[in-house]
């Protein structure tokens, strides 16, 4: 007699779907988590600063952000993370990042000692470092055009 039809035992099936089971928890187990992507228009980190300025220029270059705060300061922010890079104090009344360009984060600031005075200040874009500083009477822009290796803004 020829069986067409054969049926496992209840026992065998449950072997069956217990192997099955086990093969399939164990590949998963095998695979990497990927992170999630960005969502473009989702904040991606926010940094809280003390006596942030309201409205001041924001520059990115070379993955960092450069801006002011009312702290009188020059700060460096990783773009991806937020994190800070450095932070420069100028002493300073007040300044304004204005360019960054080859190397350099130009800065417009109203110096405190030894009178008031308009300043323009180049900080290294790596490091926050002052490469130099120059007082003038008139007062500076806060847009500066940085080219050939000039800076130039209206005032």
């Amino acid at each position: 007699m020829i069986r067409l039809y054969t049926r496992a035992s209840p026992h065998r099936s449950l072997l069956i779907h217990l192997f099955l089971g086990a093969v399939l928890l164990l590949s998963a187990c095998d695979l990497q988590p990927t992170p999630p992507h960005p969502v473009p228009g989702a904040l991606r980190w926010r940094v809280q600063m003390t006596d942030t300025q309201r409205a001041t220029p924001v520059f990115v270059a070379n993955g960092l952000v450069y801006l002011a705060g009312a702290d009188h300061a020059v700060y460096a922010l990783d773009a991806a993370t937020g994190a800070q890079h450095w932070r420069t104090g100028l002493g300073a009344a007040g300044a304004f990042v204005s360019a960054v360009a080859n190397g350099a984060v130009y800065v417009m600031a109203l110096d405190q000692t030894p009178t008031l005075a308009y300043a323009i200040y180049a900080l290294d874009a790596t490091t926050g470092a002052q490469r130099w500083h120059v007082q003038q009477r008139q007062s500076p822009s806060v847009d500066a055009t940085v080219a050939n290796g000039l800076m130039a803004g209206p005032g």
